[in-house]
């Protein structure tokens, strides 16, 4: 499995290196990342499908990021071939809440392990006016970690990107393109970890989620210049799973409920 600190040369980062050289792109904050051993849990915004290759540019290291499983899964060869080209990825089922839970577990399991993950907590595109609140699996996978025993930095990645392509599944590099990332101070949240773990009431834990969740959302505003609106903005609801070929089965029929 991919540690951190290690692979910090390999083909992957390398790649990403190569397209990031022609880009207009600029990384700030480098002086607040983390420098001991200790997993990174990157939480960043997201404004378009080049987030997920921008965010691994900016970084110093390699980094599982977890996506939704209609990106990587959906069968589109070309779109497929770039990703496993440049990125390390976790394949979320959003779906299912049997399968949200699997999905939270293992991307707790890569932490634990030492490994640094990424994460897009909106869920959904949004444009370069507003960030919108966080879902609460981002926070899940955090304290699912702790309770392995290990206490990542939680690093708020704030992306700004200014591109006259609009397209928002876009997945190839626009020479064009003006990217601004930066690396935020890591969040404390070490204050709450008793509180979560002791609670025995959903609405309780709910509330430590949502806390931890909208203060990533709103460093990023600020980093930004731009509002936290505190609200979610809404998905395309979906009524099926999608498998690694690309095949779906509806909720009803696997005999799952909708989160």
């Amino acid at each position: 499995m991919l540690r951190v600190k290690e692979n910090v040369k390999g083909e992957k980062y390398q790649k990403l290196q190569e397209l990031k050289e022609k880009l207009n792109f600029i990384v700030e904050g480098l002086e607040n990342y983390p420098k001991d051993n200790r997993p990174i849990y990157y939480i960043a915004n997201h404004s378009c499908l080049m987030d997920i290759f921008y965010l691994s540019m900016a970084v110093p290291d390699n980094q599982i990021m977890v996506v939704s499983n209609r990106i990587v899964y959906k069968p589109i060869k070309e779109k497929q071939d770039t990703i496993n080209n440049y990125l390390y990825t976790l394949p979320l089922e959003p779906t299912g809440k049997v399968y949200a839970d699997i999905s939270i577990n293992a991307a707790s399991e890569i932490l634990a392990s030492g490994v640094n993950l990424s994460i897009f907590p909106e869920g959904v595109y949004n444009d370069r006016t507003a960030i919108t609140r966080g879902r609460t699996g981002m926070a899940r996978i955090l304290f699912e970690t702790c309770r392995k025993g290990i206490m990542p930095y939680l690093v708020p990645i704030a992306i700004d990107v200014d591109t006259k392509d609009p397209t928002l599944d876009r997945y190839t590099i626009c020479e064009d393109d003006n990217v601004e990332v930066k690396i935020l101070e890591p969040v404390d949240y070490e204050y709450l970890i008793r509180g979560y773990f002791k609670s025995d009431s959903i609405k309780e834990k709910n509330a430590i989620l949502h806390e931890v969740t909208d203060e990533c959302m709103q460093n990023i505003a600020d980093a930004l210049s731009i509002p936290f609106t505190g609200e979610y903005k809404p998905a395309i609801p979906k009524d099926n799973i999608m498998f690694q070929d690309g095949t779906t089965i509806a909720l009803e029929e696997a005999g799952l409920e909708k989160i």
